[in-house]
């Protein structure tokens, strides 16, 4: 009987490790510009003053959702423990906020455990992510579509570069339409626009997941006209200045990459005509311009 007690001592041991082989189970689901279940993970950390242990086998459970809704981010909390369960509803403006809380939550779950040792020092560290406070870098390259600037639908590549703060987005890029021939009823072409232009722009996200955001941007750069077919052909350039506002919509597809797309009204300071001396044909940039702008953003 005795042996059996000895033998049965180390699987009994073994089986309790098992049953409770980690700190903390956690599941944390959160828009992307929230912080990352790592950066919970060493806030939590931080928080206790020693490594903290995540996996399925742990008597104590958090369960954090975070949602963007308008103005904000509001957040489902559910935590287990062998106190009990409790469910709480937060919402702040910052899903940095959200996050903080749920560090603390865990916290004083942790600390509050009967297996758990305090920790030596009280270490309150901030939730260090790699967009701390909603701050970031993002890259975009797209095609942009556009109707009105030349006589028939130009498409050509666009790149912009951007700096995320909280819900704020500034961004700097440049946009390229090729030569577009220029017909009129002629068999032969006439003449050939193109455009180069540089824009510099704000956006406001509304809504996190999906991106909704409404658009202010300004357009500079040069509109060139070439003559080609004709008796006596030249080329000429003219600058080109312009105003938009726009609406962007954009989706997650996987982490730190999105799909942008952004439908825009632009509105010309001055309106470009080109003609040819003894035609009837010419092409005047109309009061406003129709544009339609997608393509992949990476985000840094």
């Amino acid at each position: 009987m005795g042996r059996l007690v000895v033998l049965a001592l180390p699987v009994l041991l073994f089986g309790a490790r098992v049953a409770h082989a980690h700190d903390l189970a956690l599941d944390w689901t959160a828009p992307r510009d929230c912080p990352s279940p790592s950066a919970l993970r060493e806030g939590i950390a931080a928080r206790v003053g020693r490594e903290v242990s995540v996996g399925p086998n742990a008597s104590i459970e958090l369960r954090a959702n975070v949602e963007a809704v308008s103005g904000g981010y509001t957040l489902d909390l559910q935590s287990s423990s062998e106190q009990g369960h409790e469910r709480r509803s937060l919402r702040a403006r910052s899903c940095t906020e959200l996050a903080r809380a749920s560090i603390l939550v865990a916290a004083l779950l942790l600390m509050d455990a009967p297996h758990v040792m305090a920790p030596a020092r009280d270490v309150a560290g901030p939730v260090r992510t790699r967009a701390a406070d909603g701050f970031y870098a993002y890259a975009r390259t797209s095609l942009r579509g556009e109707l009105g600037s030349f006589p028939q639908a130009a498409f050509g590549p666009g790149f912009t570069f951007g700096i995320a703060f909280d819900r704020t987005r500034f961004e700097l890029g440049g946009v390229y339409l090729p030569p577009q021939e220029m017909h009129g009823g002629r068999t032969a072409a006439y003449g050939s626009l193109q455009l180069m232009a540089a824009q510099a722009g704000v956006c406001q996200v509304l809504l996190a997941a999906p991106e909704i955001a409404p658009c202010l941007r300004a357009e500079a750069g040069s509109l060139s006209a070439r003559g080609q077919n004709l008796p006596s052909s030249n080329s000429a350039s003219t600058a080109w200045w312009l105003g938009s506002v726009g609406m962007r919509f954009g989706v997650e597809l996987w982490r730190d990459v999105s799909w942008q797309s952004e439908i825009a009204a632009g509105m010309p300071f001055q309106r470009v005509r080109v003609a040819v001396h003894g035609l009837q044909e010419s092409h005047q940039t109309p009061a406003v311009i129709a544009r339609l702008e997608t393509g992949l953003a990476l985000r840094f």
